[in-house]
């Protein structure tokens, strides 16, 4: 080792070695004699091992399994619960922790500004950095809190957000919490030992499918042998074609899953109309908004009706015409399965043929907003009679209707901000801690140059006790992307909102690693930021990450206070892989 930056090098080296040790070993595998701590031994976790027999206790073992990796939880089949707690526990949600450097915009040695960053804010990247687009916004902020439905595990940043983009942008193959093909194949292995039915394995698609998985399509097709009547596991073998740019392929299997669900038993065609909303949402984003609203208008038949039925034209303009006959029935069979949905709470079909429903309106009167959204607003009335509020069902009917406010003002030359701001202020103040409301709405304000509007709606939240984490983490996000253009930000102000989320969560260590990239961001180095270090590693004792900040070579810490750190590693029994006790009572200093 070289001594004349030894700490340095015993930094390079610990991460390496800790990333290689994230995975357990075997007794018959080849581990260092110096290194026991990795074999995991049948003694080592007997005690822990329990049988749930029920489903409910499954799906919140294997919503622990994927907090574990760093997932969103699995959707629970009763959308009347409660959003998963886990999924705002700032003990759980410790991403931030392993974020990449420039999530808050600091990137050592970097030499070029402007771009965006995953968070949103104003990032410095070196211009030789090819890997690191140019083109984000608001949809990639790097932690994610909201319900994974389908449209978010299937989704495409470019149309929509994503549950796994923030995923894919925080860890590579060197970073992940668990190598990506050991959990990939865990997931197809619980997936097809039924550990959580057809909605795990749907989940396991998705995740497979945005991580570009080899022989995707054979385990989709196994997937459907062991559950041939899931109308869920054909939709989502459909939206894998899509992905892959097989359009024609999808529709297809579009089709001969609907044809197919007529055979099904009355439970099983109840999911018919996901698939109809999956393809209809395919083809919008795809911009045939004519061809979607074939399908429509075709959803109250069951099945592809063709044009010289439906009557239609298409004009230059996008509106469409039909019959008022056939338009009357697509509504009322929309309105006739939502009612009969929520009488019988099952409330994520409710939801399903409300999008639908709202879609109609919106299309047949040339786009306008307002009618679509009164269908929302009868809806949500219904279900806040039916289960209490905040439940998983209210917040996807919201995120529904964010879905169409995002596609209207992403396709329409013209629309009303007011609407779209006052919309999204309500979805936030029913559930503050949704990153789809919040960066929507800082996208659209920002749009219009209205960031005092954020900072009174997203960056004061009504009490700093009861504002959720994430909450606090993209409010300063956000902060710091407006820090170039002023905006009423200073870095003194966006500091002191780190100390105020500090009050409400001391113990959080990505929080604290966050503050940690600010101050070296604006230039704080030495004494400054060393003394943020200590602060961390006294409040989290725990976390390894904040010590090893302190070895930085942009920390400039004297070697003195390294010593220290790192004897503090020991006094505090963290796992140390390169001991360095020998040189030190060598005298190194």
């Amino acid at each position: 080792m070289d001594l004349e930056d030894m700490f340095g090098n015993w930094l390079a080296a610990e991460e390496k070695l800790s990333s290689v040790a994230v995975q357990p070993a075997r007794t018959v595998d080849d581990v260092a004699e110096d290194d026991p701590y990795r074999v995991i031994l049948f003694s080592d976790i007997k005690d822990f091992l329990a049988y749930f027999p029920r489903m409910e206790d499954r799906y919140t073992l294997l919503s622990a399994f994927l907090a574990f990796c760093r997932l969103p939880p699995l959707l629970d089949s009763n959308l009347d619960g409660q959003p998963h707690s886990s999924w705002t526990d700032p003990f759980v949600r410790t991403e931030a922790l392993e974020q990449r450097d420039r999530f808050l915009g600091y990137t050592p040695g970097s030499a070029v500004e402007g771009v965006i960053n995953p968070s949103g804010a104003a990032v410095e990247v070196a211009a030789e950095d090819p890997s690191y687009p140019e083109d984000r916004d608001q949809q990639t902020f790097g932690s994610r809190c909201f319900p994974a439905a389908v449209d978010t595990l299937f989704g495409q940043e470019k149309h929509w957000f994503s549950a796994f983009d923030a995923w894919k942008e925080t860890y590579d193959t060197e970073r992940v919490p668990v190598p990506l093909q050991w959990l990939v194949q865990a997931l197809q292995s619980l997936a097809l030992a039924d550990a959580g039915g057809a909605g795990l394995a749907e989940y396991y698609l998705a995740f497979a499918s945005k991580n570009k998985v080899s022989g995707l399509r054979k385990s989709a097709k196994a997937l459907l042998k062991k559950y041939p009547r899931s109308l869920r596991l054909y939709n989502a073998y459909a939206l894998i074609e899509w992905r892959s740019g097989n359009s024609t392929v999808a529709s297809n299997i579009f089709c001969t899953a609907l044809s197919m669900s007529g055979t099904f038993a009355e439970a099983d065609q109840h999911d018919a109309i996901l698939l109809w909303r999956t393809w209809i949402w395919e083809l919008l984003q795809d911009g045939l908004t004519f061809v979607a609203w074939q399908r429509l208008l075709s959803v109250a038949d069951g099945r592809i009706l063709g044009e010289s039925e439906l009557s239609s034209s298409g004009n230059l303009d996008g509106t469409v015409k039909t019959q008022p006959a056939i338009l009357l029935k697509a509504r009322r069979v929309l309105e006739a399965g939502r009612d009969d949905a929520l009488s019988s709470k099952r409330f994520d079909h409710a939801i399903h043929h409300t999008d639908l429903l709202a879609l109609l309106t919106y299309i047949s009167s040339s786009s306008s907003l307002d009618a679509a959204l009164t269908i929302y607003s009868t809806t949500l009335t219904a279900l806040q009679g039916k289960c209490p509020a905040p439940s998983l069902a209210i917040e996807l009917l919201h995120q529904a209707r964010a879905r169409l406010l995002h596609h209207h003002t992403t396709t329409s030359r013209a629309f009303r901000p007011a609407v779209i701001r006052a919309t999204l202020a309500g979805s936030i103040a029913a559930f503050p801690s949704n990153t789809i409301f919040l960066s929507l709405y800082a996208a659209a304000e920002a749009r219009h140059n209205l960031l005092d509007r954020v900072r009174d709606t997203i960056l004061s939240p009504p009490s700093s006790t009861s504002t959720s984490l994430i909450r606090h983490i993209f409010s300063i996000a956000t902060a710091v992307r407006a820090l170039p253009r002023g905006a009423g930000y200073t870095t003194n102000s966006i500091a002191a909102a780190f100390e105020r989320a500090l009050v409400a969560y001391p113990h959080a260590p990505g929080l604290w690693k966050l503050y940690l990239l600010f101050s070296l961001r604006h230039g704080q180095h030495g004494p400054t930021t060393l003394a943020l270090v200590h602060r961390a590693i006294t409040a989290c004792p725990w976390a390894k990450g904040l010590y090893l900040f302190a070895f930085r070579s942009d920390v400039r810490a004297p070697r003195r206070e390294l010593r220290a750190v790192y004897n503090v590693l020991g006094e505090k029994e963290l796992r140390v892989h390169v001991d360095l006790r020998e040189l030190l009572d060598e005298g190194y200093r």
